[in-house]
């Protein structure tokens, strides 16, 4: 599997399913206490092309996104808003779990957010974006970072 060099950078790659090459990008000051954890894979049940990072926990094994645990420490609410509310990606690419990326929103809104099949950025491209501008706003930052 292919991972863009993110040393430098504000983000960091989690590797979600090294079998089908699946990975999401997050924010640098997330990462420490994301890695403590195995996550892994999730193909969206109405829409199998969307993909998410989740792991499982307790005995039932109940699915915990990565997005969600993102949001609940990146903008605290309390647990019974939380249960209401979903947790948007902004672009529509669920593998972009950066902070900026994500928020709040009802389901009206995040179902407005949604488009057709395919739409949706990959995490790749928004990386590739994101390395871009970094580069023409810091250039001194990447000059060793290939992409």
């Amino acid at each position: 599997m292919n991972l863009p060099d993110l040393a430098g950078t504000p983000w960091r790659a989690i590797i979600l399913s090294e079998r089908e090459g699946v990975w999401c990008l997050v924010d640098a000051i997330d990462y420490p206490w994301l890695v403590e954890s195995n996550w892994n894979v999730w193909h969206s049940g109405r829409a199998r092309w969307q993909l998410y990072a989740k792991r499982n926990v307790g005995v039932s094994r109940a699915t915990v996104r990565m997005h969600r645990e993102i949001l609940k420490r990146a903008d605290p609410r309390p647990e019974a808003e939380i249960a209401r509310l979903v947790g948007d990606h902004r672009n529509r690419c669920t593998l972009d779990n950066r902070r900026a990326n994500l928020r709040w929103t009802d389901h009206a809104t995040n179902a407005a957010n949604s488009g057709a099949f395919g739409s949706a950025p990959s995490v790749e491209l928004v990386t590739a974006q994101l390395l871009a501008q970094l580069r023409r706003e810091q250039p001194a930052i990447l000059e060793d970072v290939p992409f």
